[in-house]
């Protein structure tokens, strides 16, 4: 073991919850290619740069999600995960400095043309900030993109996605056809993405609010 590692190990105990867990996320050993995540980023570095500008660092963790977590998703969410898509995920932890920005959860959706790589930014909130598409979209899906419709995804979580799943077609009503159809396809994937990043991942997103609030604490601190 590293002097490095000794030294993060033997400063948990003096640290909070949520500090706890950056230094044993510091610690984890990058994600092996091999593990054969579903659906994991292409180019992490670009795309977590696109998606969280501030960001300085992220790690992977990897879970399994099976038909323990599809029934839970079932039960709680009334929402579904397919067939093809139990096996591990992976979810990368975004920072900036040692403060957490958010994750980024990529998916797969089927489109038009085949299955659509979704990946989707989330705050600590569960709340979407942005997503980035990374294979599969068409001509109208790129238009779509270049417009404003994702605005009216950022800052939604999934009650407010479960009140409006009912009028989705209102929220693309004004759009092409074509694109219409590939709004629909992100209005239905992104409570499905925050409901699942959330019964994947729940103890690390509890642990990084923790983190949030003990930084923030110490802010407010040293302004005083």
């Amino acid at each position: 073991m590293t002097r490095r590692a000794n030294f993060l190990r033997s400063s948990v105990q003096a640290l909070g919850t949520g500090a706890a867990l950056v230094v044993s996320l510091l610690l984890a050993a990058p994600h092996s290619a091999n593990a054969q995540a579903y659906c994991a980023l292409r180019d992490p570095s670009t795309a977590i740069a696109e998606l969280f500008p501030e960001s300085t660092s992220y790690r992977t963790i990897v879970r399994v999600l099976g038909e323990e977590a599809r029934l839970e998703m079932r039960q709680r969410f009334a929402l579904d995960l397919r067939a093809n898509e139990l096996g591990q995920h992976s979810v990368y932890v975004v920072f900036a400095g040692e403060e957490p920005l958010g994750f980024v959860h990529v998916r797969s959706e089927k489109g038009r043309w085949g299955l659509v790589e979704i990946a989707w930014a989330i705050d600590l909130d569960l709340r979407i900030v942005d997503l980035r598409i990374q294979r599969g979209h068409d001509d109208a899906a790129a238009q779509l993109l270049e417009g404003d419709f994702v605005d009216r995804l950022r800052g939604r979580n999934l009650g407010e996605h479960e009140r409006t799943l009912g009028d989705e077609v209102l929220l693309a009503a004004d759009l092409p056809t074509g694109q219409r159809e590939f709004a629909l396809l992100l209005l239905r994937a992104a409570p499905r993405t925050i409901a699942a990043t959330w019964i994947g991942w729940r103890n690390e997103i509890a642990q990084l609010r923790q983190l949030e609030r003990e930084q923030a604490a110490i802010a407010v601190s040293r302004s005083g």
